[in-house]
């Protein structure tokens, strides 16, 4: 059987009609085979993607896509990346779980062989931001704020010893080190959807200060100043010593002359 989810009080139902309020098509898209992951596990086994509106916008959208006449070709050019959302997804049971993770949804469309624009089914996949930074992070980096921006919201990940932890929706750095941020843009434009563009800014905290701010540089540089007056000294002093041994041979050198 299939079944969906309020998206507004975690209820899940059977779903026989397809009809869903974040969409005006009516269809079923069921979850078929899949790999379970800890945040997407067995548990979701036919169920609805169309119910929820993360899933239903980008579905819709490579529907359009593979339905419109200014698109050639449908196999490759009608995937979608959509929004974010955070994972675990709310259930009945667990109406306000703690998220781990935040992921990008998308989906690809499925045609028959002989058929390049009948679509019968989707590829669904998504893209998780933690396993992107932690990919994108050496080990030894410390105590740095990822925030990433959409038009559809925030969310931030703190990244510490190259592991990023979700601390959650919105903006979470420490604007003491905003004049800090490094950013990068991401679009995900494509012909089936309006595209994503996500914002990724880099904020240093403490611990990542630490590594870089110390007084190391300062003392080396005073060390090879006290160097330098050093040598300068022992200079002054032999060229003294040599002055004062030249004037007393001279002195010598005059006394003979006159006895001469």
């Amino acid at each position: 059987q299939v079944w969906s989810l309020d998206w507004k009080t975690g209820v899940p139902y059977h779903d026989w009609t397809g009809q869903t309020d974040y969409s005006d098509r009516v269809y079923i898209a069921p979850a078929g085979q899949m790999t379970y992951t800890p945040l997407f596990g067995p548990q979701y086994q036919n169920f609805n993607l169309h119910s929820l509106p993360f899933f239903s916008y980008i579905l819709d959208s490579v529907m359009d896509c593979t339905e419109s006449s200014d698109v050639e070709d449908r196999v490759n050019q009608c995937g979608g990346m959509g929004e974010s959302t955070p994972v675990p997804f709310a259930t009945y049971f667990d109406p306000k779980p703690i998220a781990q993770d935040v992921q990008a949804m998308m989906a690809h469309p499925v045609f028959p062989n002989n058929n390049g624009t009948a679509i019968t089914g989707f590829i669904f996949g998504a893209i998780s931001w933690r396993a992107v930074l932690q990919q994108a992070m050496p080990t030894f980096v410390k105590d740095i704020y990822c925030v990433i921006t959409s038009a559809d919201g925030s969310f931030t990940y703190h990244i510490d010893d190259g592991y990023p932890h979700l601390r959650g929706e919105g903006d979470l750095h420490d604007p003491h080190y905003d004049k800090y941020r490094r950013s990068r843009v991401i679009n995900t434009q494509t012909t089936a959807t309006q595209g994503v563009t996500y914002e990724m800014s880099f904020y240093p905290c403490s611990k990542f200060m630490a590594e870089y701010k110390t007084t190391l540089p300062v003392m080396a540089a005073v060390g090879l100043v006290l160097v330098f007056v050093f040598c300068s000294i022992i200079f002054l002093a032999y060229d003294v010593l040599m002055k004062r041994e030249f004037g007393r041979k001279q002195a010598v050198l005059d006394t003979k002359r006159r006895f001469v």
